[in-house]
């Protein structure tokens, strides 16, 4: 059932107006990981949140030349009752979004209904978008052509944003250099408690060789007061882009397109502009582990996918005095799940199965050279489209030109 038909009467507006202790209810919001939000939430009064939740038209954010437009992308999938209250963290928001695009898909009719309703008492602008076949970067990308924001963020269809979640994204935009800005995930397990706090040396980076550093979840509370720093890629759920700065989420990657959002930040990259982590912004995020569907269990999808996604990427965007290097890492090392030579005679000698690593090797090698070779061909697209347009010239928005606009 939606929001319109559960509510209550009794206040004469037809809405029932959740108080956060109820929204995060299902989260256990009483426990005492959740106090600091609850607390920050409160400070939120009652009759501004009413507002919000019965006057649309009055609270829609105002035009202003100093403010950017923002459109938040969902891309969920039989989570109806998650999206639920990812909106309405949305609605919650000091700074209110220009709109939000709910992208729904496959059958997936439940979640369209429950958007639909939503939309009625949202106060934003809140578009429902069908995509037939699911996949999360088809989803994305049709969010992203019904987006009308000049800053796209994506959350997670199963998190809950903090009250300053848009306002703490926006303000680094005023940097026109600043590209792309994420923030941390905060996990919590099916019990309401949080998962276990990590403190990684890197983030977000990407090696001279190759190799991706992610880390960007569960970080110790005293982080949150760490300045933004400049990193390579960023995490999908926690994430915004100016939209001049990239062209789409990346379609030739393989499902379940894994790094898919490390391949929009290096789209970032190459025009000029920075990519932010600010360790200050994150989200509570309440997985379902979808990665005990049976065909996520697959060596497709576990390894060999991948695999692919990160040769493609590391050859569509590498410098060309990096190319040779980042293939011969991926060749001779490789991963645990995904072995280069080397990293063959290293499992060989821990397992003793001479035939199945062999065939790990194999598989691996294979799908490592087939994602080099199309990200290469994708390369010279690129370069191509954004150096010379049918009229012979120069194509694009770049980190400098938009400062020059400025």
């Amino acid at each position: 059932m939606g929001v319109a038909a559960k509510a209550a009467s009794s206040s004469g507006t037809g809405i029932n107006i959740p108080s956060w202790a109820q929204l995060l209810e299902p989260y256990n919001a009483s426990s005492s990981h959740m106090l600091p939000v609850v607390r920050r939430l409160a400070t939120l009064s009652q009759t501004v949140l009413r507002e919000r939740l019965t006057s649309p038209i009055k609270m829609l954010p105002s035009t202003s030349v100093n403010r950017l437009s923002t459109s938040v992308i969902i891309a969920t999938y039989r989570r109806a009752g998650r999206l639920e209250h990812c909106l309405k963290s949305l609605a919650l928001q000091i700074t209110l979004p220009d709109e939000v695009i709910v992208v729904w898909q496959g059958d997936d009719v439940e979640t369209s209904q429950i958007a639909e309703q939503l939309a009625v008492v949202a106060p934003f602008r809140l578009k429902t978008v069908h995509q037939p076949v699911p996949g999360i970067v088809p989803a994305e990308n049709a969010g992203l052509c019904a987006a009308g924001g000049e800053i796209i963020l994506l959350i997670d269809d199963d998190a809950v944003a903090h009250p300053d979640w848009v306002r703490r994204h926006l303000v680094h935009y005023e940097d026109p250099l600043v590209g792309a800005v994420g923030g941390p995930y905060q996990n919590f397990e099916s019990d309401g408690s949080s998962t276990k706090t990590l403190a990684p040396r890197r983030i977000g980076k990407l090696t001279w060789f190759g190799q991706f550093h992610g880390n960007m979840s569960d970080h110790p509370l005293e982080w949150r007061t760490r300045r933004p720093v400049v990193v390579n890629h960023l995490i999908g759920g926690n994430m915004s882009l100016r939209r001049s700065s990239f062209e789409k989420f990346e379609a030739a990657m393989k499902p379940y397109w894994e790094l898919f959002e490390a391949e929009a930040c290096l789209q970032v990259a190459r025009r000029g502009f920075r990519v932010l982590f600010d360790s200050g912004n994150p989200i509570n995020h309440y997985p379902v582990h979808r990665a005990t569907i049976p065909e996520r269990l697959t060596d497709h999808y576990r390894v060999f996918n991948l695999a692919y996604n990160h040769a493609f990427i590391l050859s569509k965007h590498s410098p060309s005095w990096l190319r040779a290097p980042r293939l011969l890492y991926l060749i001779l090392v490789g991963s645990a799940t995904r072995p280069g030579f080397l990293g063959f005679v290293v499992a060989w000698c821990r397992s003793g199965d001479l035939p199945k690593q062999l065939r790990a090797l194999r598989e691996s090698l294979r799908w490592h050279l087939r994602g080099w070779r199309d990200g290469s061909t994708r390369r010279d697209l690129y370069v191509t489209a954004r150096i010379i347009g049918a009229d012979g010239t120069s194509q694009g928005v770049t980190a400098q030109g938009a400062t020059e606009q400025r």
